[in-house]
């Protein structure tokens, strides 16, 4: 699932997975990805920090809650790369802030945590 108030990241975005072979949900903040977490649950989630509504980390902060999606890898996508936005989200759970996204890069953290080869 990918998760971002942008368009234009959603479907970029989209668009790679989808070429690398993944299903791709996207949501448009942090209550669009609950209201669709409830009928179906990711294998990984690429998730904004700032949008409207809900941000990152409080979306976050409700899957670790969820047993359902409690062990459910985060990737964390933003420009903000302070330490302390990365300490927070390793805090909650996530895989490190990623400040820029390539193709690969986004396949290659899926297959580390949810075990694709």
């Amino acid at each position: 699932m990918v998760v971002d108030d942008s368009l234009t990241v959603r479907k970029i975005t989209s668009r790679m997975l989808t070429r690398a072979g993944y299903h791709v949900v996207t949501a448009t903040d942090g209550v669009d990805a609950l209201e669709k977490l409830v009928d179906f649950t990711p294998d990984v989630m690429l998730l904004d920090i700032e949008m409207p509504r809900m941000d990152g980390f409080a979306l976050a902060r409700e899957l670790r809650r969820d047993p359902k999606t409690h062990d459910m890898p985060i990737i964390m996508i933003t420009s903000r790369t302070a330490d302390k936005h990365r300490e927070y989200a390793m805090q909650l759970g996530s895989i490190p802030i990623l400040a820029s996204l390539t193709r690969r890069m986004i396949v290659a953290e899926h297959r580390r945590f949810c075990g694709d080869t």
